[in-house]
């Protein structure tokens, strides 16, 4: 029992040394943060949608300005429609058409002085471009508290592989003590046996425990498109490399006091209100459905810009001739130019069906605006009662650790003195071992979902 007390001082010891001698967790994220700007795939996209969208407006506008085009053709025709036609009467039948080579150029020019589709096209185009500038920048400050959500969870299983790893030691301890008692006839077979049980039940959970690491570790990987050896080098391997290292950088990592005090006033009783004046004023979110509910009403417009009237300038420079050389010779060049007012008068009724259309589209946008943001208000709120939840619920855990901390140590003190049986304080370790775990994924849910309440807010950390 000796050997049992002394591996707990030794593990205590160097705990507190590795603790002094650990990076600093919080340089380590913003590094990884600023290396995931440059490389998430969902910022990636973004971007490039932005990029699309800034193009796309110039499109639009470009739709405004004249359209000059150049046409050039060689054709060869032999025409009897003059002598069909019946025109000349009975000398129709002994004309006889000549086949005629025919080269042409012309330039043609259309100038929209007004027409709906093309306003209508660069408003939709304009309000795409707005709502890309929005999701980009949601994507970039959205970034710290999902990557902050996956590094928890990896680090929580890389701390639930680092606890069973430890426990896995202390069974082994109370294997050989238990094996050593029972050959000096102060401890039954039994004991031998629930200590084997207890060893090979936390091996059993090593393979799930890893396969959770794993999965965790590539779902972090590939929502900020870092590189597999991220966490396999220094310093992150320093971090990772036993269960005190570890629970310290837990414990670095899930610190919520600037948190806490920057998100009291929309934590108590009052915070609802003090919510409903804030998401409009600073939400991402927010102001993302609003920018989604812009585009829809630009594109609704479409929906009625063909029963307008339009407003052109056309103009033309042609000429033909048998031979280019004719058609390009700098003489007797036709021309003309026209203001064109182009009136709709009857579309068969598409007018009166295309107006209840776009009013119709116009109430669904606002409808899924509203459920939208009534939906947004709601998780909000939830997740204020979640964070009041978790925030009663880590004093208690914290209390049910730091006692079955104390049961474990004076279970040993029993166990020694033969007053508990081997399955006693078995119990009490793995009780330990789960209160540990179960403290620290309260704090991986309290710090995410904290800082996931302050970007929906907008309120910087």
């Amino acid at each position: 029992m000796i050997q049992l007390t002394l591996t707990f001082l030794v593990v205590a010891v160097l705990g507190d040394i590795t603790r002094a001698a650990l990076p600093n967790v919080d340089e380590l994220f913003r590094d990884l943060k600023s290396q995931a700007a440059e490389h998430s795939t969902d910022v990636q996209i973004a971007q490039a949608s932005l990029h699309q969208r800034s193009a796309q407006q110039y499109t639009a506008f470009a739709r405004w300005l004249p359209r000059l085009d150049l046409q050039i053709s060689r054709s060869q025709s032999l025409d009897y429609s003059f002598a069909t036609s019946g025109a000349f009467g009975n000398f129709g039948a002994a004309f006889t058409p000549q086949e005629t080579p025919l080269s042409r150029w012309s330039l043609n020019l259309s100038f929209p002085l007004y027409r709906r589709t093309v306003h209508t096209a660069y408003l939709e185009a304009s309000a795409q471009k707005s709502l890309a500038e929005i999701q980009l920048e949601a994507k970039l400050t959205e970034l710290d508290w999902r990557m902050r959500s996956h590094l928890g969870a990896y680090l929580l299983s890389a701390y639930r592989v680092a606890t069973l790893e430890s426990s896995i030691e202390l069974a082994k301890t109370n294997l050989r003590e238990a094996r050593l008692r029972f050959e000096l006839g102060q401890k039954t077979k039994i004991d031998v046996l629930k200590s084997e049980a207890n060893l090979l039940s936390l091996e059993s959970k090593r393979i799930s425990y890893d396969q959770q690491k794993n999965s965790d570790l590539r779902t972090f990987l590939e929502f900020t498109g870092l590189g597999a050896k991220t966490f396999q080098n220094e310093p992150w391997g320093e971090l990772l490399k036993n269960e005190k290292s570890v629970s310290s950088a837990l414990d670095d990592f899930t610190q919520i006091q600037n948190a806490s005090q920057l998100l009291a006033p929309y934590l108590n009783d009052e915070g609802e209100k003090r919510i409903e004046e804030t998401i409009p004023r600073s939400s991402a979110n927010y102001h993302a459905y609003l920018a989604q509910e812009e585009v829809s009403q630009a594109q609704v417009k479409n929906l009625l810009a063909q029963e307008y009237p339009e407003l052109l300038i056309q103009g033309s420079l042609n000429k033909q001739g048998p031979q280019f050389a004719d058609a390009f010779s700098p003489d007797q060049i036709s021309h003309a130019i026209s203001i064109v007012l182009n009136v709709p008068i009857f579309t068969g009724g598409a007018l009166i069906s295309s107006y209840n259309e776009k009013k119709n589209a116009e109430h669904v946008s606002e409808l899924q605006r509203e459920r939208d943001v009534i939906h947004f208000k709601n998780e909000v709120m939830n997740e204020v009662l979640q964070i009041r939840a978790f925030l009663k619920t880590i004093e208690s855990q914290k209390t049910s650790a730091a006692q079955n901390e104390e049961i474990v140590r004076l279970s040993l003190k029993s166990y020694e003195l033969g007053k508990i049986n081997i399955l006693e304080l078995l119990t009490s370790q793995n009780e330990l071992i789960e209160a540990k775990i179960g403290l620290a994924k309260t704090k991986v849910d309290l710090s995410s979902l904290m800082h996931q309440l302050a970007w929906n807010l907008g309120v910087p950390l």
